[in-house]
């Protein structure tokens, strides 16, 4: 499976992370690129929580949220312990379509191979979710493999 950015399909509501590089070096930047479709809902507000390996990655805080296309996020909260980051964005309406979220940067810290994952099961409402009223309607979630050389 590639690791550049695949296009949400249109027609399900879904996250999919991307990398701008297939292979990184230790100690640089890497930015994982957060799209969003909304399969035809209009969504109020999203919840991302992403899962990594912290003895690989760890997350900065210059989470750029703010260039996404939502009105409103939160400022991400990071554990580098347990690796993961969660980041909320809300609309101030409704937002219908797709785009960019996020760009979260991340730091590699050692070689090897390892996967950035979209925490999300069907109907669980503490993991990421896409909001249509207060129905989560998020569908499909696409991972990111990282390689640190």
């Amino acid at each position: 499976s590639s690791n550049l950015a695949s296009t949400p399909e249109p027609n399900s509501a879904s996250i999919v992370l991307s990398t701008t590089s297939k292979n990184y070096k230790v100690s640089d930047i890497v930015p994982v690129l957060v799209e969003v479709a909304t399969g035809g809902h209009s969504v109020s507000s999203l919840d991302l929580i992403l899962k990594f390996d912290p003895a690989y990655l760890s997350a900065t805080s210059s989470a750029a949220a703010s260039d996404g296309v939502f009105q409103q996020y939160s400022s991400p909260v990071i554990d580098n312990k347990i690796g993961t980051i969660g980041i909320s964005g809300i609309s101030g309406g409704v937002f219908n379509g797709s785009g960019s979220f996020a760009t979260i940067n991340f730091i590699a810290k050692t070689v090897g191979e390892t996967k950035i994952i979209v925490d999300f099961a069907p109907g669980v409402s503490s993991d990421s979710n896409m909001l249509d009223g207060s129905t989560d309607i998020l569908e499909n979630v696409n991972d990111v493999i990282v390689r640190i050389q």
